[in-house]
């Protein structure tokens, strides 16, 4: 029982690191997304900014708030 579980997990490995040799569109498409939001900053420091109200905004939140997630959700929409 336990080698099968070794062998599933190397298997699951494998597919986990090789992921990117296969075509996928769609994950090509969302790193597009995620990759061209690199170096944006908040105004002040303080969850503000034109891009992250854009991202709170995808998620119905207003200024202020943590803004983590919110990116994530606005990356997939």
């Amino acid at each position: 029982m336990a080698k099968n579980k070794i062998k599933l997990f190397c298997i699951l490995f494998a597919f986990v690191c090789t992921g990117s040799a296969f075509a996928d569109p769609v994950r090509d498409k969302v790193e597009q997304v995620y990759t061209a939001e690199i170096g944006v900053r908040e105004k002040t420091g303080n969850n503000d900014g034109e891009r992250i109200e854009m991202y709170l905004k995808s998620t119905g939140l207003g200024k202020g708030y943590a803004w983590c997630a919110a990116f994530v959700t606005w990356t997939f929409q």
